[in-house]
């Protein structure tokens, strides 16, 4: 994914829909789209690590009882 400017909320909801879009599409071993899909996510290190930071701090909150965080990067309660 290439935005322009500093990486932010928004666009980490667009990763995590297009990797939920990602899973789903494996599952159903759907190959062709999963590549399709792979190509558009294309991430430098340095945004992977933010996100992998935010999504470690939402799981903190979210073991807390706190559902803000996950509420506002889109991730389901389901495992």
């Amino acid at each position: 994914m290439r935005y322009p400017g500093e990486w932010n909320d928004s666009y980490e909801a667009d990763f995590l829909r297009l990797y939920n879009r990602l899973k789903r599409q494996v599952a159903r071993k759907d190959i062709e789209r999963a590549a399709a899909t792979l190509r558009v996510i294309s991430l430098s290190y340095r945004e992977i690590e933010k996100i992998i930071k935010k999504l470690l701090f939402a799981g903190k909150q979210a073991e807390r009882g706190i559902q803000n965080e996950r509420v506002k990067l889109g991730i389901d309660e389901r495992p």
